[in-house]
């Protein structure tokens, strides 16, 4: 079973509009890796990406997903796929209508021994991040960032890297359900770094 191969990652998504009402899905999952008969499966693909700039309003039932795909299934579970990144920036006059879509962005599943029965194999992947940024629709939407993992432990915290980043400042950052968050400037060790669980 050497051929197997793990799951492809998730597509990225960037749309700009004066108004949006979802009531569909916007679905950027990464792809489950390959069935396997013995030993350990292969990875879950990581989640995608959804960049969304509305100026206006936004609304809808529907739903925007960035999660990572599950590991593959064998003796022992592959590793789950990262979650993927979900953004929402709206514009100086934008507004919320009654409803929204829901987001998750979550890690995909590995091995747990509280669900396998056994340890092996890779863990889930870490949690995506989703960011709302409305600033005339509360507190909730103002630079707030949300991680969750779906009550899935994975090994590694979600890094935030970017070239030149010391200083994080995001207004809120809410982390639910095994979440972990780090910020790790580009070229420093990640050993340097401490991380924040809940």
């Amino acid at each position: 079973n050497w051929n197997k191969i793990g799951g492809a990652g998730g597509a990225a998504l960037e749309l700009r509009t004066a108004s949006l009402e979802l009531h569909g899905v916007i679905t950027m999952n990464g792809e489950a890796g390959d069935a396997a008969s013995s030993y350990v499966g292969p990875g879950g693909g990581a989640g995608g990406s959804v960049l969304l700039r509305i100026d206006e309003s936004y609304s809808g039932s529907g739903s925007i997903s960035a999660n990572g795909g599950n590991g593959g299934t064998a003796t022992y579970k592959g590793g789950g796929g990262g979650g993927g990144r979900i953004s929402i920036q709206c514009g100086a006059s934008g507004q919320l209508g009654a409803a929204v879509p829901s987001m998750t962005a979550f890690g995909g599943e590995g091995w747990q021994d509280t669900a396998d029965g056994k340890w092996g194999g890779g863990a889930c992947g870490s949690a995506g991040t989703v960011y709302r940024n409305c600033p005339k629709n509360g507190t909730d939407w103002q630079d707030y960032l949300l991680l969750d993992n779906n009550n899935c432990k994975a090994t590694q915290p979600t890094y935030i890297v970017e070239k030149g980043l010391v200083t994080l400042d995001i207004t809120t950052v809410e982390m639910n359900r095994f979440a972990e968050f780090a910020v790790n400037p580009e070229g420093i060790p990640l050993t340097s770094h401490t991380s924040t669980s809940v």
